[in-house]
């Protein structure tokens, strides 16, 4: 919902909320028909980064096609949706084959780095992304606002 708080259009909007609907009915029918629970699953992981790369590329479409600041690395919903589209394209491939990779364990070690460096990445980015915000609270475009849920 994040990305329905920070659209500057209706298309992103839409998508938003299209998109909740839709994980939220197929994540249902997934947990109720087709889940089995003695691993760690990576159908609801993958989907979900799915929608949240569909997304951030949809919000940076709308930047391009109509941008609100002169520099897009100025508006703090920039470094936002950067955090989330690096993490979510990082992670996607880790957590497809993580059921595979995780067998040998070996592996164990080089799953935890990589994943770990992707979150701290996202980590600063969307730290930086707060301090954008709340660093020149005077500085607004029509969607620079709060970055709220």
């Amino acid at each position: 919902m994040i990305y329905r708080s920070i659209a500057s259009t209706s298309l992103l909007r839409k998508a938003s909320i299209f998109g909740l609907s839709t994980y939220l009915i197929a994540l249902t029918i997934y947990l109720v028909f087709y889940a089995d629970g003695d691993y760690y699953d990576k159908i609801p992981s993958s989907f979900q980064n799915v929608l949240l790369i569909a997304l951030s590329i949809i919000f940076f479409y709308e930047q391009i096609k109509k941008p609100e600041a002169f520099f897009i690395y100025d508006l703090p919903e920039f470094w936002y949706v950067t955090g989330v589209f690096l993490h979510s394209a990082g992670t996607f491939f880790i957590y497809i084959f993580a059921k595979f990779w995780l067998q040998d364990v070996t592996n164990e070690a080089d799953y935890n780095n990589i994943h770990g460096i992707l979150t701290i990445l996202y980590n600063v980015i969307i730290g930086f992304a707060v301090w954008k915000q709340y660093k020149d609270p005077f500085y607004k475009t029509s969607t620079s606002k709060p970055i709220t849920a």
